[in-house]
């Protein structure tokens, strides 16, 4: 699992890549970074549709090779 923010000015993204053939958890700092929740309209980018990704996270992981970017 990769996980990083970018940010410019006021606007910060978070990229979340599981690089595994297995799903994974989250890691802990992102899913605190991620505690208040997301929605569809903050999913930039996702292997899967944007909601699939919402759902994903809220279960605290990621499907096998499942990425997502995410506008926080």
């Amino acid at each position: 699992m990769y996980a990083f923010t970018r940010t410019s000015g006021d606007d910060t993204i978070l990229v979340i890549v599981n690089v595994s053939d297995k799903s994974s958890d989250v890691p802990t700092q992102v899913a605190d970074l991620l505690a208040g929740g997301i929605n569809e309209s903050q999913v930039l980018l996702s292997t899967y549709d944007a909601m699939r990704s919402v759902k994903s996270i809220a279960r605290g992981e990621l499907a096998r090779w499942e990425g997502v970017v995410i506008q926080l």
